[in-house]
């Protein structure tokens, strides 16, 4: 089980990535639905927890996020393209089958 604060470093996390994923690559592999699920529950945390989302790395990018949209969440976050760049690429190979599980 994840601490209040492990959570929202998850969701702000894939917020970026996926965004980077969405927005830059043009190549989604979550839905929107997905995407608006955890969008709502990050801000919906932070509006609970606002000491605990203070103490969370990337609090200046989500601080004042609204979850509506990720297309300019991931300024400046370069790290987060690498992450991207290797989901996508595993993605890929799960799909035409290279990966079992």
């Amino acid at each position: 089980m994840y601490s209040i604060e492990e959570k929202i470093k998850q969701r702000r996390q894939q917020m970026l990535v996926h965004s980077i994923l969405y927005y830059e690559f043009d190549s989604p592999i979550i839905s929107d639905k997905l995407y608006d699920v955890w969008a709502r529950e990050l801000v919906q945390l932070q509006k609970d927890y606002p000491k605990e989302a203070r103490k969370v790395i990337l609090n200046d990018v989500f601080s004042d996020w609204d979850g509506n949209t990720g297309y300019d969440i991931y300024q400046n976050q370069d790290k987060y393209y690498d992450v991207a760049r290797a989901l996508l690429i595993f993605e890929k190979r799960m799909s035409k089958g290279d990966f079992k599980i």
